[in-house]
């Protein structure tokens, strides 16, 4: 963390931040650690926190809205940026049950699910099973890494 006299400097620092501790997050193995005994998984929650920091800072800066956090979001379904087609159901449901739960609960919806999942899986799906959505991290993950860097290159 540095010293910044503006805005923009100190926005570029932080997503960098974020994106590193999402990454680390997102790539860690329980099963690996000693501390997480018979777990498995990642650091899922704290990781899809960060990467929804992540979405709700570059999109008060792609999208404006200023307070307006629902409008932050319209950066996940912009063709410049995430460049997802998610309806505006689905925009909901992540801003309000994955991030807002998220972050004041330490919880999500009852009904929905997150894994780590792999590279090819949807971010936001259903589960073939129940029909739940499930967020899978991992691909999210990726495409937020990619925005990040198009971010830094564009915005200095």
């Amino acid at each position: 963390m540095a010293i910044h006299h503006n805005k923009e400097s100190m926005q570029r620092e932080a997503i960098k931040e974020l994106m590193e501790v999402a990454e680390f997050c997102v790539n860690f193995d329980k099963s690996q650690d000693p501390h997480w005994v018979g777990a498995a998984g990642c650091y899922g929650y704290p990781g899809a926190l960060l990467l929804f920091s992540i979405v709700d800072s570059l999109g008060s800066i792609v999208e404006g809205g200023g307070d307006d956090v629902s409008k932050h979001f319209k950066v996940l379904n912009n063709p410049d940026w995430y460049a997802y087609k998610f309806e505006s159901e689905e925009l909901k449901l992540l801003e309000q049950s994955y991030r807002n739960k998220l972050v004041h609960n330490a919880h999500i919806k009852a009904g929905l699910k997150m894994k780590p999942g792999e590279t090819p899986d949807q971010v936001l799906g259903r589960d073939t099973v129940d029909g739940e959505y499930v967020l899978s991290l991992v691909p999210f993950l990726e495409r937020t890494r990619t925005v990040v860097e198009k971010f830094l290159s564009e915005f200095n």
